[in-house]
């Protein structure tokens, strides 16, 4: 027998057959049915099916919590509820539009009546796009940072890239300290049982050290030591300066050439979240760190280690 279709319930049937959710056959068929029969009909389903594509490919633009999206859908799809429910037949003068466009225009051009003021759909409209594109430059600010170029467009090989990529693995606890001492030199005993060189393991001002990891890449002995305070994170990477001359890694010659003048090279923009690397050489070790410090900060910092 299958479900009856009237005008007065035609509205929902035509959301759900927009969304895709009339599952059943019969009356997704009945649905077709009745737009192919009334022009009127159509326009207002073309309409419906026009406005939901403009606000999904605004709105897919956007990474918002889905906590927060369900609750300014659940807030529209209110208000679209109360204005259909009280000003239909004003608002959408179907009937009285010649064609598709003529009404879309006058479904635009229609007030929307907030208590006394009878407010233009199409402002209502632009205020909400606006109002998501101000959330979507706030969210996706930190996508617009200029990374530093040797990082962007550094190699795996980089010493530069795979301290970033390590200082981010620390951070979210993938790699996880093997041997746990705020002792430089409890650390430093257990770094050289692992390592071919004598690591630099220096005391950080207001940092506390929490420890060392041992590993290696294309045979290449490597040391990793993470310092802390409160939230602020110090991940040093160092490796034996041999490494880079026997190409296993490499740094831009134009960094290695202003640590050779300078006797360090200090960058920010490293990541999207703007943190600060440095790197240096302590005898024949090349040290590279990476920071949740300010650039202005890690310098203060590193100078009153760096010897």
């Amino acid at each position: 027998m299958g479900v009856t279709i009237t005008n007065e319930t035609i509205d929902e049937y035509l959301t759900s057959q927009i969304d895709g959710e009339n599952r059943d056959m019969d009356t997704s068929n009945k649905v077709n049915e009745m737009l192919q029969k009334d022009a009127n009909l159509m326009k207002k389903y073309r309409s419906e099916m026009l406005t939901k594509q403009l606000f999904s490919s605004r709105l897919s633009l956007l990474e918002v919590p889905s906590s927060t999206f369900m609750k300014v859908t659940a807030s529209i799809d209110e208000m679209v509820y109360n204005a259909k429910n009280h000003y239909m037949q004003q608002i959408y003068p179907i009937q009285n539009s010649a064609n598709f466009f003529q009404y879309l225009i006058s479904v635009l051009a229609s007030p929307l009546r907030i208590g006394r003021a009878a407010i233009p759909a199409y402002a209502f409209g632009i205020a909400i796009l606006l109002i998501i594109a101000g959330a979507g430059i706030l969210m996706n600010q930190r996508d617009n940072i200029a990374l530093n170029p040797y990082i962007a467009t550094g190699s795996e090989k980089s010493v530069m890239v795979q301290a970033v990529n390590n200082f981010h693995k620390v951070l979210k606890g993938d790699i996880q300290p093997q041997f746990h001492s705020s002792d430089a030199d409890e650390v430093k005993k257990f770094v050289i049982n692992k390592v071919n060189f004598e690591p630099y393991i220096p005391k950080v001002e207001d940092y506390v050290l929490s420890g060392a990891v041992c590993n290696e890449y294309d045979g290449q002995k490597l040391v990793h030591l993470v310092y802390t305070s409160g939230d602020d994170v110090l991940y040093i990477y160092e490796t034996a300066v041999n490494s880079i001359h026997h190409k296993r890694l490499e740094i831009p010659e134009q960094v290695s050439s202003e640590i050779t003048k300078d006797k360090f090279y200090m960058c920010d923009k490293v990541d999207l979240y703007n943190c600060t690397m440095t790197l240096w050489y302590s005898g024949n070790v090349l040290c590279a760190s990476v920071s949740t410090m300010p650039k202005q900060k890690m310098y203060s910092t590193f100078t009153s280690f760096y010897k």
